[in-house]
């Protein structure tokens, strides 16, 4: 469990396999229990796996507020079937770079962005990563991301995505139409073209 607006705690080549987290609230401070809980600040996880895990509540890796830095990491065969999504983002905006989610199965996305209360000049950014084989409950919506929010129905996107991929996710060939589901006008921002009939290389 990561907590503070000031915790700037590095993993490097780490592996989170093979557990159960509830998501019950932790005594001390409320925040859930999950195999990774992030509550404000800037961690960074450098050619980390997360994989073949499982969740009740709250996702497989659950983030509230801050930003922090995903790179190089894998997110692999985790079951999240009662969670919203595999990694679950309120408020927060983490950059994914070079970055495989593939077979994690939750209930409304692989990565499930609450973003009310995100200022304007922040966004949760997708670089050079690939989504494969991902499913969400009903096979329709949320195969790589779902967002959600109070205050954001038609306004410009908080996520952006640069040159991903995406193939297999709840069943699609290439990107699917609701694979990435937003309230948003236009549903994403995309810094560079994204790969909607496959998965890109170096991933």
């Amino acid at each position: 469990m990561l907590t503070g607006e000031g915790n700037t705690t590095q993993f490097v080549e780490c592996s989170f396999s093979g557990t159960y987290a509830g998501g019950q609230p932790y005594a001390l401070n409320g925040e859930p229990v999950c195999v990774i809980t992030i509550n404000g600040g800037e961690p960074q996880f450098h050619q980390c796996s997360i994989s073949e895990n499982d969740a009740g509540m709250s996702g497989i890796v659950h983030q509230r507020g801050g930003s922090g830095l995903w790179y190089e990491g894998v997110f692999y065969n985790n079951n999240a079937f009662a969670s919203e999504g595999t990694y679950e983002c309120a408020g927060g905006t983490p950059t994914f770079h070079q970055c495989l989610f593939a077979n994690n199965n939750s209930r409304e996305g692989t990565v499930y962005f609450d973003s009310t209360g995100v200022d304007g000049a922040w966004l949760m950014n997708l670089l050079h990563c690939n989504f494969e084989g991902n499913s969400t409950s009903g096979d329709q919506y949320g195969g790589a991301v779902q967002v959600v929010c109070d205050d954001c129905e038609g306004d410009a996107p908080e996520i952006s995505f640069s040159n991903c991929g995406f193939n297999g996710n709840n069943g699609n060939l290439g990107l699917g139409l609701y694979d990435i589901d937003s309230p948003y006008f236009p549903m994403y921002r995309i810094a560079s073209d994204i790969n909607d009939n496959g998965v890109v290389t170096d991933v």
